[in-house]
């Protein structure tokens, strides 16, 4: 999971970078801004992770939701980067929902 956070990360950057550069920045302000945050995130997140933080799965749920958010708004630009970063956010949402479904399969074999 940490590999995804971070490919995201970098990407969401690239892409954030990519937008910075070209012109028309009222039509991508949006992803521009949604690419920052969804990088942001998704390196705390890694962080908190890799540190057993007991806040960790609070930050994977805002993760995936910020992820989605970040990809359905750069599959709306018809740039290669963009559909490149809506791939790994998805990516990356997938594996923050297996994460979250696994630690509530963990849960529950406890209590029964």
């Amino acid at each position: 999971m940490l590999k995804e956070l971070a490919a995201c990360s970098t990407l969401c950057n690239i892409n954030y970078h990519t937008f910075l550069a070209a012109e028309g920045l009222d039509e991508t302000a949006r992803c521009i801004a949604l690419c920052r945050e969804c990088a942001d995130i998704c390196l705390l997140t890694a962080s908190l992770i890799s540190r057993n933080s007991e806040n960790a799965e609070r930050f994977i749920a805002v993760c995936a939701d910020i992820c989605e958010m970040c990809a359905d708004e750069c599959a709306k630009h018809n740039y290669a980067q963009s559909m490149k970063c809506a791939q790994v956010c998805r990516k990356c949402v997938e594996m923050c929902d297996e994460y979250q479904a696994h630690q509530i399969r963990q849960t529950h074999a406890v209590l029964f």
